[in-house]
């Protein structure tokens, strides 16, 4: 019962902040992962290469919000390493990878 009147504040204190023109936060979520020997990265349902990547990241993305890559337990550290690189390069501050299942829906 405790855990619905928290909820319901929460809720309301958010709708409350959108109604007087504040916007909640955005973050985005991104994934690499590892196939055919190469690292690969997936914004929303697209699938690239670092290049392309890269490209997105410039084109598509508001930098100034936080963005999490989320990866597979598996994947090489090369592929973790080089995708903070390029989201950093492209001027990501606030940046988080974790390990996550990778499938059709991110978590």
């Amino acid at each position: 019962m405790i855990r619905l009147a928290l909820l319901l504040a929460m809720l309301a204190a958010a709708t409350q902040s959108v109604a007087e023109g504040l916007r909640m936060p955005i973050r985005y979520v991104t994934s690499v992962s590892f196939w055919e020997g190469k690292c690969r990265y997936w914004t929303g349902d697209t699938m690239v290469d670092a290049a392309g990547f890269r490209r997105d990241l410039h084109r598509r993305f508001d930098r100034r919000s936080g963005m999490t890559i989320v990866h597979a337990a598996d994947v090489p550290a090369q592929c973790t390493t080089e995708a903070r690189k390029l989201a950093t390069g492209a001027g990501f501050t606030d940046l988080k990878l974790e390990v996550g299942r990778i499938g059709p829906s991110l978590p």
